[in-house]
């Protein structure tokens, strides 16, 4: 679990988008399901913000794109 628990933190924003896309169909769902977000910066508006499976600023409305 920790390797995957590595693996999770060195994914990018987009890849992580992705992820949490998949649901349970990701390998990394068993970390992602309690709390399925991630902590990150908006490039458009620059605040530190919480993205969910939306892919979506909660600030500016910047839509995150996924990378596979």
């Amino acid at each position: 679990m920790l390797n995957t628990q590595q693996t999770l933190d060195d994914l990018t924003d987009g890849q992580l988008l992705a992820e949490l896309r998949k649901e349970d169909r990701s390998i990394f769902w068993p970390l992602l399901c309690a709390d399925p977000k991630f902590p990150t910066e908006c490039p458009r508006c620059a605040k530190s913000v919480v993205v969910d499976k939306d892919g979506l600023c909660s600030e500016c409305a910047y839509e995150f794109e996924e990378e596979r």
